[in-house]
């Protein structure tokens, strides 16, 4: 099973995917997760940080491609039965990077480039307000982090993508603005009436 949690930034998702983990072991499954963008896609760190600028066609790009190396390791363990699960996917390429390259292009190059397609997509919505201040508690901001308006904007197109049911016809959105154990209660639930 291929789970995705996504949401702007703040919305919980290291947490929620934690213990996501730690519940679907105790139920006697194998976990394998990933995050993107990974570590190596180093010139997309250094875009977030604003220690370079990466134009938006080539940043769309970059992230999808840093998704991609990974689809084959995926694929290996989904036919190994372990349930894998991914903090963000080209779900978060398209909400991110729809301000300059537009939805319906994007999501035909996510189309014909042959992502795996989710069992599931978490959407934990949250206010981008509550996302600002959740951040500058951890660290400082990234130039997406602090940028509330531009982060509005992005729920908007996350709740675009689920209204057309992108990729699967099974997301699930979350309210994020609660507390972390009702959120994951939420999750453990819905996630578990897919495991039978």
């Amino acid at each position: 099973m291929l789970i995705v949690v996504d949401g702007i930034d703040g919305s919980g998702k290291e947490t929620q995917i934690r213990l996501l983990a730690k519940f679907l072991r105790s139920k006697g499954k194998r976990v394998a997760m990933h995050k993107y963008p990974t570590a190596q896609a180093r010139s997309l760190h250094e875009h977030l940080n604003n220690q370079r600028n990466v134009g938006a066609r080539a940043l769309f790009m970059l992230f999808a491609a840093d998704i991609m190396v990974e689809q084959e390791k995926v694929e290996k363990e989904l036919r190994q039965g372990k349930v894998v699960l991914l903090d963000r996917y080209v779900t978060s390429t398209l909400a991110y990077q729809g301000e300059k390259l537009p939805l319906e292009q994007g999501s035909r190059i996510v189309e014909v480039s042959g992502f795996l397609k989710p069992d599931l997509i978490i959407l934990l919505d949250l206010p981008p307000k509550l996302s600002a201040q959740r951040k500058m508690r951890q660290k400082k901001l990234d130039r997406f982090e602090s940028n509330t308006a531009f982060l509005s904007r992005v729920r908007g197109r996350y709740l675009k993508l689920m209204r057309r049911k992108f990729l699967t016809s099974r997301w699930k959105k979350i309210d994020a603005s609660r507390d972390i154990t009702a959120i994951s209660k939420e999750i453990g639930s819905v996630v578990s009436t897919r495991l039978r």
